[in-house]
């Protein structure tokens, strides 16, 4: 699976203050014991575990296939964008 973590870090600051949480009191509610890590996963330096985003999505009050779907066409975006160009090039190689 690929994630832009820069991408999703700005999807999860928009959903976080639209709900009104503070870095803090997300992190706290997702059992960390700093809103440090969710100031990274917001500027992309990481991003949460995958077993998180259950939690995660509740929290932030979004549908839990919100966060599913956004994750299937980022993932589905760059496998395209870096995969498709490679299988043509070897695909021309193969009949040239």
């Amino acid at each position: 699976m690929y994630i832009d973590k820069k991408f999703f870090g700005s999807f999860l600051l928009k959903k976080r203050i639209r709900a009104g949480v503070s870095q803090s009191s997300l992190a706290e509610k997702l059992g960390y014991g700093s809103g440090q890590f969710v100031s990274n996963w917001e500027r992309g330096e990481s991003s949460p575990p995958l077993e998180k985003l259950p939690l995660l999505a509740h929290v932030l009050e979004i549908p839990v296939n919100e966060l599913i779907d956004f994750i299937t066409v980022e993932t589905n975006d760059y496998l395209k964008s870096e995969l498709l160009p490679e299988a043509r090039r070897i695909k021309k190689r193969r009949k040239g």
